[in-house]
């Protein structure tokens, strides 16, 4: 959908990927959005996509880019949540400390983290952005803004369907 009044040149880019991060088909296809108007960019069905992997161990990543603007981004699991078969990943997390005294925490993992939830034990904060996933390869930054002091990194709670599920 462009809800721009005029035409955006633009790229919708596939990636079928494991859930330890191994891109197992590509599939890009430019197009042009019509101005003030909505189309569906993509008809081959996902059949198509798929082929061979195992449906519960895979992810499609779509992204929809003009430029090097990503103006949509979204991920599609073939099965439930229940069904897949989710690795037990390693997650890294580093912080920075923000120009206005706030928290970042930057976040990368070795496999696939299943809407991952993020606490403090001893603080209550807000994130900027809480319960999702984390692609291998993929680096997200989380701004946290503590209600009171500031929390230790070492009382930080990570929690996943991996170990929900187990």
């Amino acid at each position: 959908m462009n809800d721009r009044l005029a035409d955006v040149p633009a790229e919708l880019e596939l990636k079928l990927r494991d859930f330890h991060g191994k891109t197992l088909k590509t599939i890009r296809q430019p197009l042009t959005l019509k101005a003030n108007a909505a189309a569906v960019a993509w008809r081959s069905g996902v059949a198509r996509l798929i082929d061979e992997a195992p449906p519960q161990q895979v992810v499609l990543q779509a992204r929809l880019v003009a430029g090097k603007e990503t103006l949509a981004e979204d991920r599609l699991y073939f099965r439930p949540v229940k069904d897949l078969v989710l690795p037990s990943p390693r997650i890294e997390v580093a912080t920075r400390v923000l120009a206005d005294g706030g928290l970042a925490l930057v976040l990368t993992a070795d496999a696939l983290v299943k809407n991952l939830y993020l606490s403090f034990e001893d603080v209550d904060a807000a994130f900027s952005d809480n319960y999702f996933d984390l692609l291998p390869g993929e680096t997200v930054i989380v701004q946290v803004n503590p209600a009171g002091r500031t929390p230790l990194l070492k009382s930080l709670k990570m929690l996943h369907m991996a170990q929900v599920a187990a």
